[in-house]
C-alpha cells in the first residue's frame, strides 16, 4: 500500500533511533561502490579480521536465538554484502542461498571456488571468511578503503540474525551515545531544511542561541568561514557542535532583515529534553516522551511535580487530586535506554513485574518488579500510541495496560519486543547484538505484533485524489523488516493473548494540522486524539480501568457517529454517496474496466481508467470500494470509493492515476479489486471482502531525455584575475552546459557542492545553487558558481567538489567530480614559453588547474605562468592550463598562437550507453544484452545489475569504450536490469530496463 500522511523521515528517524533501542550498556554508552586507484591503498590487513572474530563470539555466547545462527548462510550474506561494496568483486552463489554449497569469487581474470559443505560452526565460517579475504586482498587493484570490506561482511553476517543486530561504524555509535546521554556541547538548535535553506526550527529555552535572540524560520546563511549554501544537516551540526566555552560565529537572515546580522555565541552543554508537557483544561495534563535517554525519568517526575502543584502530605481517599488525570503521549516515540523504560513504568505502578527479559531458551529470566515508593496517585491515565512508538515505549504502555492502570488510545505499536546490548571494538565501532526478548506482565511477548490500543483511532486522508480510508496503515511495524524475531512462545501454561481494541474510531486529520505538526516538531498541539483521551479522563470517576472503560462506552459511540458523519460530508463534496446500510449475505456485482488510449501513456502523463459497475442483487451495496494492485508502484495502492449503488442499478466513473516523469518503459498487469466492509458499524473494521476483479494492462512509455553535457573553468576576476585561485581570495568555478540530447529540458538545477572529505572546508561557497531555464536540443547555458578561498597555507591535497545539472522533472542528470588546487600568494613563477604539442597535430587546454577537464586545444600558444607540472595560456579572454607532459617548448623562434577554446567538441557529458532494447515482456527465461558504453574522457569501469544482482563487471583500463556481451536471467514477473557506465565515482550513466517474463 502507498504510505499515506506519515512522512517518510518518521520511519528513518524510528529505523535509526533502533541505534539506542532497548538496550544495556557496557561501558558509556543508493550507492555503496568504491574504485578507488591502486596506490592510494590502506596497509590495513584483510586478514587479520580483528573485529569479525569478536563479533562471532559474541554472537556465539549471547545471541538470543541460536537456532537462527546458520553459518553457511552467514557466509553467504557477508560475500553478498562485500560484493555490494567493491566494485570488481562479482559472486556466485552455488545452491540454495540459505543453504549455499559453495561460493565462486571473480576479480578481474581470477576465479576462486569456496567449498561451504564442511562449515559446522562459528569458527569453521571465520576461517573460510580469512580464507576468501587473503584471496580478495591478494586479486584487488583499485578498491582503496580495505577495512570497509570487513565491516561490510561483518553486517552481511548479522543480517541472517534480525534486523536489529549490525555493527556500528564509529560515527554512528558516536551518535548513538550522544543522544541517550541527553547532552552536547553546541548552541541549542534545532534546525532542518525549508525551501533548501538552513533553517531554526526550534531554539531550545535556556540555551545560547534563544539567549542571543534567534528565533524560529530564521535562516543560517553561515557558519564561522563557511556558507550554509548545499550544506547538509549532519555537516551544520558537527561545524556548531563543540566543547563547552567555546566560540562559534553564525550568520542569521530574518524576513524583513535585508542582510545577515553576525551573532557570536560560546557553545554550552546543551541538555536536550525528551519529556514536554503542557497543562489542559479541566486539569488534564499533557506530557510526551519523545524517547528514552538517561534523563528521562527525572524529567518525567519533574513534569508530574509541574503540572500537580503542591501535594498534600496525606490526601484523603476519594478526593480530588490534581492533575485530575495525565495524557502519556508515547506517539512517534522510537525506544531508548531499558532502565529509563521501567524507571517511568514504576511511577505508575506499585507492585508485580514491569517487565521480564528473556534469554535463550529460557534459561536466562530477569523480572523487573514495581516498588510502591514515589508512585504516583491512582488518577485516570490515557497513554497515546502509533505505529512509530517502539521497543521501551512499547515497555511502558505494556505494562500500564497489562496492570490495567491505563487506557490506550491510538494505533497497534511497532512490535519490537527483543533486548540489544552494546559491545564496543578498539576501532571506536560498536556491536549491537539481540541478547534476550522481553515480555509485558503476564509473560506477554509482543515481538512483531505489538501492544493494542483499548480505542483504534486512526486518521485517514480524504481529498479529491487520493484517499487512505481502508488502507491497513500498516507500513511502519516490525513484522514488515525483513528477518525479523517471530513472538516468542509462552514457556509457561499462560496461553500468549493476542489483544484486540475494544472500540474502533476514524477521523481526518486536517492538513493544517498536519502542517503545523510537522513545522513545529517540539510544540504539544491539541489534536483530536488529545482531545478525545482529555474528554475521556474528565468523564471517569476514578483511575480504574473499568471506570475508564464506562467513560468510552458513553463517549466513543458518540465520536464515532460524529467523525462518521464528517466523513460522509467530505465525501459527499467529492459526489461519493457514502450512507451507511446492511449488505447482502451473497454481493454480486458485474464490472467493466478499460484504459484510454488502449493503456499506453507517456511517463507523467495520467493512465486514465474507466469503470462500469452493475448491482446484480436486489438489494443495494453500501460503502463499496475498489483497490488496484500492481507490480509498478506508481499504479498499486490507489483506492477508488465508490459508496452507495443501488439494486440493479449501473454506475459509471473515471479515475486517474499519476505516472512520474521519469518513470522508464515498462508494461504491467493492473488489477481493480472490487470489495465490501466485513462489517459496518460497532466493531469498525476497515478492510473488505473481495467480490469482483477486473484486470488491465498499462504500458508507460519513457519520456525522451535530455543529455547535459559540461566545459568547467575557473574566472577569478573577482580577486586579482590571473587565472590562479589563491587562499583568501574569491572567483567563480563557471560550468557551461549544454543539451547534446535530440529532446528539450523541462527545470534545470544547477549545484556544486563541497566533498565532506574535504574536513578542513578550506573553500566556501557562497553561491552553489542555481535554477536555470530550460534548455532545448543544441542550446547551452551559463552557470557561475561564487566560491572563497579561506585565508591561511594552501592545502596539501587538491579539494573535491560536485557539480551536478539536473532536470527536475524528467530526472535526467550529469554529474562529474572537480579537483581544486588553491595556491598561495607566492606559488608559481612567471615566464614565456612557447608551446606546441609533444605528440601529433595539438595538446589539449583544461579548465582548471591540475585538473583533466580539457575545454580547448592548441597547436601552439605562449604560456606565462607555471606552477608545478602545469602552464598558463589564456585566449578569447580564459585562462586554462597545459601538462607539461603533453607539450614541448618551442624556442628561438616566434610563436603563432593557433588555440581554441570552449568549442562545441570540448563539452564533456557523461558516458553513453548504447544497444538493442530487448521486448518489454517475454516468455524467455533468459535474454542477451549486447552493446558498448563510450566516454569523452576514459571509462572508469561498466556494471549490470539483474534484480539488483551485480552479474557483470568490466574496468575502463583507461580507454573511452567498454564493449559487453551478456546473458540475463529472468525470474517471472518484473525484472530490472541496470546497466551502469562509470566514468569515475561521481560521473556515471545508468539505463535501466523493466522486463515482465510471462
Amino acid at each position: 500500500m502507498r504510505a499515506k500522511r506519515t512522512p517518510l523521515f518518521a520511519l528513518l528517524l524510528l529505523l535509526l533511533s533502533f541505534y539506542a533501542s532497548v538496550s544495556y550498556r557496557y561501558g558509556d554508552p543508493g550507492w555503496r561502490l568504491r574504485f578507488h586507484e591502486a596506490e592510494a591503498r590502506s596497509p590495513y590487513k584483510l586478514t587479520d579480521l580483528s573485529i569479525l572474530n569478536r563479533t562471532i563470539l559474541h554472537i556465539k555466547e549471547k545471541y538470543v536465538d541460536p537456532s537462527r545462527v546458520d553459518e553457511r548462510a552467514m557466509i553467504a550474506a557477508a560475500l553478498k554484502e562485500v560484493e555490494g561494496t567493491v566494485a570488481e568483486l562479482l559472486v556466485d552463489i552455488e545452491g540454495d542461498e540459505a543453504a549455499p554449497e559453495a561460493l565462486t569469487l571473480r576479480i578481474g581474470a581470477t576465479t576462486r571456488r569456496f567449498e561451504l559443505k564442511k562449515i559446522r560452526n562459528l569458527w569453521h565460517l571465520a576461517f573460510t571468511l580469512k580464507d576468501i579475504f587473503k584471496f580478495m586482498q591478494g586479486e584487488l587493484r583499485h578498491h582503496r578503503k580495505i577495512e570497509d570490506i570487513e565491516y561490510a561482511a561483518i553486517n552481511g553476517v548479522l543480517s541472517t540474525l534480525d534486523p536489529h543486530s549490525v555493527l556500528l561504524k564509529p560515527e554512528d555509535y558516536r551518535e548513538m551515545k550522544m543522544s541517550t546521554r541527553g547532552k552536547f556541547g553546541g548552541l541549542g538548535i534545532v534546525i532542518g531544511a525549508r525551501e533548501d535553506k538552513l533553517t531554526i526550527i526550534n531554539p531550545i529555552p535556556d540555551t545560547p542561541a534563544s539567549k542571543a535572540g534567534l528565533r524560529t524560520g530564521d535562516q543560517i546563511v553561515r557558519i564561522g568561514m563557511d556558507s550554509t549554501v548545499n550544506m547538509s544537516l549532519s555537516e551544520a551540526v558537527d561545524l556548531m557542535r563543540g566543547p563547552p566555552g567555546t566560540d562559534v560565529t553564525i550568520w542569521v537572515l530574518r524576513e524583513g532583515w535585508s542582510k545577515p546580522r553576525k551573532y557570536k555565541l560560546t557553545r554550552d552543554d546543551i541538555r536536550v529534553k525528551s519529556v514536554h508537557h503542557k497543562a489542559l483544561k479541566g486539569g488534564v495534563g499533557l506530557v510526551r516522551i519523545k524517547n528514552f535517554q538517561n534523563t528521562t525519568a527525572s524529567e518525567l517526575a519533574a513534569a508530574l511535580r509541574a503540572l500537580s502543584g503542591p501535594r498534600p502530605s496525606k490526601p484523603k481517599r476519594g478526593a480530588p487530586f490534581k492533575p485530575r488525570g495525565l495524557i502519556l503521549d508515547l506517539r512517534g516515540n522510537p525506544g531508548g535506554l531499558l532502565d529509563q523504560a521501567i524507571l517511568v513504568s514504576n511511577l505508575f505502578i506499585e507492585s508485580g513485574a514491569i517487565v521480564t527479559t528473556v534469554g535463550s531458551g529460557d534459561k536466562i529470566r530477569e523480572p523487573k518488579m514495581a516498588t510502591a515508593k514515589g508512585t504516583e496517585p491512582h488518577y485516570p491515565i490515557v497513554v497515546l500510541t502509533d505505529a512509530l512508538s517502539a521497543s521501551a515505549s512499547e515497555i511502558v504502555a505494556g505494562a500500564l495496560r497489562n496492570h490495567q492502570r491505563a487506557l490506550l488510545l491510538g494505533q497497534q505499536t511497532f512490535g519490537k519486543g527483543s533486548v540489544q546490548v552494546i559491545f564496543d571494538n578498539k576501532d571506536d565501532s560498536a556491536l549491537k547484538l539481540t541478547i534476550a526478548q522481553y515480555l509485558t506482565p503476564g509473560d506477554q511477548s509482543i515481538q512483531s505484533i505489538g501492544v493494542a490500543p483499548h480505542i483504534q483511532a486512526q486518521s485517514v486522508t480524504i481529498e479529491a485524489d487520493r484517499s487512505d480510508l481502508f488502507a491497513l496503515h500498516d507500513e511502519y511495524q516490525e513484522k514488515k523488516l525483513k528477518g525479523h524475531l517471530k513472538q516468542r512462545e509462552s514457556k509457561s501454561e499462560k496461553k500468549i493473548v493476542h489483544e484486540k481494541p475494544n472500540f474502533y474510531i476514524t477521523y481526518i486529520e486536517e492538513e493544517s494540522e498536519s502542517k503545523e505538526k510537522e513545522e513545529k516538531p517540539d510544540a504539544l498541539i491539541e489534536d483530536f486524539e488529545v482531545k478525545l483521551a482529555a474528554q475521556l479522563i474528565l468523564a471517569a470517576e476514578s483511575g480504574d480501568i473499568g471506570a475508564m472503560m464506562q467513560a468510552a462506552e458513553a463517549i466513543i459511540p458518540k465520536a464515532r457517529a460524529e467523525r462518521a458523519a464528517l466523513i460522509s460530508e467530505r465525501l459527499k463534496t467529492l459526489g461519493v454517496d457514502w450512507r451507511s446500510g446492511s449488505n447482502p449475505k451473497a454481493p454480486k456485482i458485474k464490472v467493466k474496466a478499460s484504459l484510454e488510449g488502449g493503456g499506453e501513456v507517456l511517463a507523467g502523463e495520467p493512465v486514465k481508467l474507466k469503470l462500469t459497475i452493475k448491482n446484480l442483487t436486489a438489494h443495494p451495496l453500501y460503502h463499496l470500494y475498489a483497490e488496484t494492485a500492481s507490480d509498478n508502484g506508481a499504479l498499486d495502492g490507489e483506492e477508488i470509493l465508490i459508496g452507495h449503488l443501488p439494486a440493479k442499478e449501473e454506475i459509471t466513473l473515471t479515475r486517474s492515476i499519476k505516472t512520474a516523469k521519469s518513470a522508464i518503459t515498462r508494461r504491467d498487469d493492473l488489477d481493480v479489486r472490487f470489495k465490501l466492509p466485513k462489517a459496518l458499524g460497532a466493531d469498525g473494521a476497515t478492510r473488505g471482502e473481495e467480490i469482483a476483479t477486473a484486470r488491465l494492462s498499462v504500458s508507460v512509455r519513457e519520456r525522451p531525455q535530455p543529455r547535459f553535457a559540461l566545459q568547467i573553468y575557473l574566472d577569478d576576476a573577482l580577486g586579482d584575475g590571473d587565472g590562479v585561485l589563491r587562499m583568501g581570495e574569491e572567483a567563480e568555478i563557471v560550468v557551461r552546459v549544454k543539451n547534446e540530447g535530440a529532446h528539450p529540458s523541462e527545470a534545470i538545477l544547477a549545484t556544486l557542492q563541497n566533498d565532506r572529505e574535504n574536513e578542513t572546508r578550506e573553500i566556501n561557497l557562497k553561491r552553489g545553487r542555481i535554477k536555470g531555464a530550460p534548455l532545448g536540443p543544441g542550446e547551452a547555458g551559463v552557470y557561475r558558481f561564487h566560491i572563497q578561498a579561506k585565508a591561511g597555507p594552501p592545502p596539501d591535497q587538491p579539494l573535491s567538489f560536485f557539480v551536478s545539472v539536473i532536470d527536475t522533472e524528467i530526472r535526467a542528470a550529469t554529474y562529474t567530480q572537480i579537483h581544486l588546487h588553491p595556491q598561495g600568494p607566492k606559488a608559481g613563477r612567471a615566464g614565456r614559453w612557447g608551446l606546441a604539442p609533444k605528440q601529433g597535430r595539438a595538446f589539449k587546454l583544461y579548465g582548471l588547474l591540475g585538473d583533466r577537464r580539457p575545454v580547448g586545444e592548441a597547436e601552439a600558444i605562449e604560456a606565462d605562468y607555471k606552477i608545478g607540472e602545469w602552464y598558463r595560456v589564456k585566449a578569447e579572454g580564459i585562462y586554462a592550463w597545459a601538462r607539461t607532459d603533453e607539450v614541448k617548448i618551442q624556442r628561438g623562434e616566434a610563436i603563432k598562437p593557433t588555440a581554441r577554446l570552449l568549442g562545441d567538441a570540448d563539452y564533456l557529458g557523461p558516458p553513453v550507453i548504447t544497444f538493442k532494447r530487448p521486448d518489454w515482456e517475454t516468455k524467455r527465461a533468459k535474454i542477451k544484452l549486447k552493446g558498448e558504453a563510450r566516454a569523452p574522457y576514459q571509462l572508469m569501469d561498466l556494471l549490470i545489475f539483474a534484480n539488483q544482482k551485480k552479474i557483470a563487471f568490466a574496468p575502463g583500463e583507461g580507454g573511452q569504450r567498454i564493449e559487453f556481451e551478456q546473458e540475463v536471467d529472468l525470474k517471472p514477473g518484473t525484472n530490472l536490469i541496470s546497466i551502469i557506465a562509470r566514468e569515475g565515482e561521481q560521473t556515471s550513466t545508468r539505463e535501466r530496463i523493466i522486463i515482465y517474463r510471462r
